[in-house]
Formats: structure tokens, C-alpha cells, sequence
């Protein structure tokens, strides 16, 4: 058959019996990434609209790419390169979990967004969720209060009954300051603990490096919890989890 739009006659299943041609099935993956991004949590995806072709995109966003050439990428103390290197590396291992953390102004969400619009094209479910709110709406959960997050988190927590590949950003992950409890914490480590079981993308940003995040998170846990002893076993769990399943990247000025 056919396509009447580019006349290719390669054409690809969608489901179990429809098929569509490759340049439909790139607007309907350009439009499921627009309606996760749509769908974020604060609204409206504001500055980050340009980034419709994730990587090139990034690539033809001058600014960026000069702005991209004063930082250095790295992983476990390993310098990975800077400027177009860092856009080459991360496209080519966009199959991957990520911990990408940074100072402010590093660019950590815009690359984040574009590892989860590589996603999107591959056909992948996506989502997008700031790290305070999805702790808001785990802890509603909880406390049995039904709000839009619990319904989007209920389904983030659902993974093995969708049967599809999926990729969740949680932006932000260190803006927790309210909401910790035994149950945050312990429902958050089982949130990461499916996606490794499941070998689903998990992709989150961060201020502070993984350490210095579950430090802050041990020294908050201690306040709602019964004790010390319980925050760092959960703490303890969470980094174990995450230094499995996320290749943890830094990017800093050089």
C-alpha cells in the first residue's frame, strides 16, 4: 500500500492489526509526546515549547549549543566531553535510566526532556512529574484523597498491567521538603524497584549529586519518622536501587 502524504509503501503495526506509514507514525509520536507534556503537573510546558524534535532540536538551538560548550558531562568521575559531545553521548544511550544532577542553569531538564522525547519517538509511553508533587500525590494517596496526581500516580504504579515500554520523568526530584513519611519513602522505593524489575526508563534531575540528596532526605526523614535508624534504611535502599538501574551523570561549568 501506498501512503498518500510521502508515498512510501514501508508501513509499520500499531497495535495488534492497524498499520500506518512512517511519516503518521512520527505525528502521532510527536502528538502523544505533546499531550505527556501537556499533561504535566504546573501546566502549560512554557519555555521548553521548541523542543518538539528533542536532540535536534537541541542541536539547531545555537544558544544552547554554545552554552553546552562551557559544561563538562560526567559519570563516575569520568569525563564524557562537553558541548556537542555531551548531545551525541546522551542521544546514543537515550535507551537508558538516568540520575542527570547539576547546579542551576545547567541545562539538566531541557537534555532530560529530549532522553524523554527520544523515547516518544521509539513509540514509549511518556510522563512527566516534578519531584514535590509526585510526593504530594503519593501522600494523598495515602491519606485517600482523590486529586488528578493520585489518579497519574496510581497509574505510574500500575506499570506491570500496561504491557508497554514507558519512560517517567520526574523533574526536580530534591524539592521534597513536606510529605515525608514511612509510606513516601517506602512507596517511592518501591516505584523504583518496579521500573528496574519491569526494564522500564526512569529518568529524574536533580540540584544535589544522589549523597547529598538522601543525606537531606535522611535528616527530613528523621523528623516524621520513628527514629534515624528508619530513614537510613530507606534512604540506603533508594541509592542502591538507583545506582542500579541509572547511569548517574553530573553537569557542571568546566
Amino acid at each position: 500500500m501506498k501512503c498518500l502524504t510521502c508515498g512510501d509503501t514501508t508501513w509499520e503495526y500499531v497495535g495488534d492489526a492497524v498499520k500506518r506509514c512512517g511519516c503518521q507514525l512520527e505525528l502521532i509520536r510527536k502528538a502523544l509526546f505533546a499531550k505527556a507534556v501537556a499533561s504535566r503537573p504546573n501546566g502549560d510546558f512554557g519555555e521548553w515549547a521548541w523542543l518538539v524534535d528533542g536532540f535536534v532540536s537541541v542541536r539547531a538551538n545555537e544558544r544552547m549549543m554554545k552554552a553546552l560548550g562551557r559544561l563538562e558531562l560526567i559519570q563516575n568521575g569520568r569525563l564524557i566531553g562537553s558541548g556537542a559531545r555531551i548531545v551525541d553521548w546522551l542521544e546514543k544511550n537515550s535507551h537508558q535510566s538516568f540520575y542527570i544532577h547539576g547546579a542551576t542553569g545547567t541545562y539538566k531538564t531541557t537534555l532530560a526532556l529530549a532522553v524523554m522525547q527520544e523515547a516518544g519517538r521509539r513509540g514509549q509511553r511518556t510522563a512527566y512529574d516534578i519531584g514535590r508533587e509526585l510526593i504530594d500525590a503519593i501522600r494523598n494517596n495515602d491519606l485517600g484523597k482523590e486529586t488528578s496526581s493520585t489518579k497519574q500516580f496510581r497509574s505510574l504504579d500500575q506499570l506491570e498491567t500496561h504491557g508497554l515500554p514507558f519512560c517517567l520523568l520526574i523533574d526536580e526530584i530534591e524539592d521534597t521538603a513536606s510529605g515525608l513519611t514511612a509510606y513516601t519513602l517506602s512507596t517511592i522505593f518501591r516505584m523504583i524497584e518496579k521500573f528496574k524489575a519491569f526494564k522500564q526508563q526512569l529518568v529524574m534531575t536533580s540540584n544535589r549529586s544522589l549523597e547529598q540528596l538522601l543525606d537531606v532526605w535522611k535528616y527530613r526523614d528523621s523528623q516524621f519518622l520513628k527514629g534515624a535508624a528508619m530513614a537510613e534504611d530507606y534512604c540506603a535502599k533508594i541509592d542502591r536501587r538507583l545506582q542500579e538501574h541509572c547511569l548517574v551523570l553530573e553537569l557542571k561549568e568546566k
